[in-house]
């Protein structure tokens, strides 16, 4: 195995992404590989979802000038998907990997777009920041779970409980068409006023906190059963 084939190997390790949108998800994505011209390149398919983050943080910010800006962020949604989806398959698919560079950009901005899209929903009328911010931490957690796994284990693992990125993605946005049509309708718990969005993103925390720590905890047990601890014995009492 040649020296570009074993960076190949490591940087690119086997991808898990059993979701519910995973099929289908797929055959586009290989449909619309099949179809792009040439030029086309990973690096502005990159770019592309990129400025879809951007979008969606500006559409939350303006919501509270019009609701209607929810459909920016909607539209933003759909393009850091398009981005997100692509550049790695593009470049997969084609055999022009840039294995060490491909995985740092697109981690990298991975974690940049999610600070715009989570900041940009404490920026609308309908998100406490607070708890748009702890959403934030929670995916970071699961993503800093995923990433520790990947050099590990040898296994990008991107879908739990059936779900994944492109799965949230939709879900933000179903929740922006909600936010849309029925506006903002509070509930009161434990003396204090929630949204009915708070409710919905406390409620995705602690799943997101359960799949964390669970995950974390069933590694470390599999772990110690594969390298099971070494009892020390000093230089001067081997002999």
């Amino acid at each position: 195995m040649s020296q570009e084939e074993a960076i190949k190997k490591k940087a690119n390790p086997p991808r898990i992404n059993n979701t519910i949108l995973g099929p289908a998800e797929s055959r586009s994505i290989h449909w619309f590989v099949g179809i792009a011209p040439d030029w086309v390149s990973p690096d502005q398919m990159t770019i592309i979802g990129m400025i879809g983050s951007i979008l969606v943080f500006v559409g939350y910010a303006l919501t509270p000038r019009s609701s209607a800006f929810l459909w920016l962020a909607s539209f933003g949604f759909f393009l850091n998907w398009f981005g997100d989806s692509l550049d790695g398959n593009i470049a997969r698919i084609r055999h022009i990997e840039r294995p060490r560079y491909g995985y740092f950009v697109d981690h990298s901005l991975d974690t940049i777009g999610m600070l715009f899209i989570f900041v940009g929903l404490g920026l609308t009328p309908h998100i406490n920041m607070l708890i748009a911010l702890s959403a934030l931490i929670s995916y970071l957690l699961m993503g800093i779970y995923v990433y520790i796994n990947t050099q590990v284990n040898k296994e990008f693992q991107i879908s739990y409980a059936k779900l994944g990125p492109t799965e949230g993605r939709l879900i933000l946005v179903i929740g922006n068409i909600v936010m849309y049509f029925v506006g903002m309708h509070s509930i009161s718990l434990l003396n204090f006023q929630f949204s009915i969005y708070d409710i919905f993103f406390m409620i995705c925390i602690i799943f997101l906190l359960i799949l964390f720590f669970g995950n974390v905890f069933k590694g470390i047990i599999k772990l110690y059963k594969e390298e099971p601890p070494v009892k020390y014995t000093s230089p001067d009492k081997r002999f």
